[in-house]
């Protein structure tokens, strides 16, 4: 299976545009977390929604959000458990909702991050593995820099000790670090 959870921003007078694709062909639950250690400025969005297979959520940050991450959530299900095990992978302190002093993310969960407008003036960004695995994801943007991504599915291929956790029919849908 090729899917992966695309992130792309893009740069503007007012600030910047995000756009969270979701290329799987299953639901997904992506969400936000802003880094309040290094500013206070915050998006306009909620900190987490469902994604419907090949759907896509565009929205403005403004231009002194310094840093965050995105990642999405798998197989959740917020009505009868709204904490952080609401969803098999990547889920929240929160649910849905993402709290947002606490709400980075439950193990395995691939992520995006960045930093804008760093000291050096620079964007940085990145699609990180270190919280360990659960979706394909790539970031774009329109500034022709580098791709940033992992965009295979690595669950079927994690070494068997890392594997997990498994969906109802036995798929794994994450590989721990």
């Amino acid at each position: 299976m090729r899917s992966v959870a695309l992130l792309a921003f893009f740069g503007s007078v007012l600030g910047r545009t995000f756009t969270v694709y979701n290329a799987c062909p299953f639901t997904i639950w992506p969400a936000v977390f802003t880094d309040l250690n290094v500013g206070n400025a915050v998006p306009g969005i909620e900190t987490g929604w469902e994604a419907a297979a090949f759907t896509k959520r565009t929205f403005n940050v403004p231009d002194n959000w310094k840093a965050g991450r995105i990642w999405g959530r798998r197989n959740c299900n917020f009505s009868t458990n709204p904490g952080p095990n609401s969803c098999l992978s990547g889920g929240c302190n929160g649910g849905l909702l993402c709290d947002s002093r606490t709400g980075t993310g439950v193990p395995p969960a691939s992520v995006a991050e960045w930093t804008l407008n760093a000291a050096d003036g620079l964007d940085w960004y990145d699609v990180s593995l270190v919280d360990g695995y659960n979706l394909p994801m790539r970031i774009t943007n329109t500034a022709s820099c580098p791709v940033a991504d992992c965009a295979v599915d690595l669950g079927p291929d994690c070494p068997a000790p890392l594997k997990g956790p498994f969906d109802s029919t036995g798929f794994p849908v994450g590989c721990k670090v």
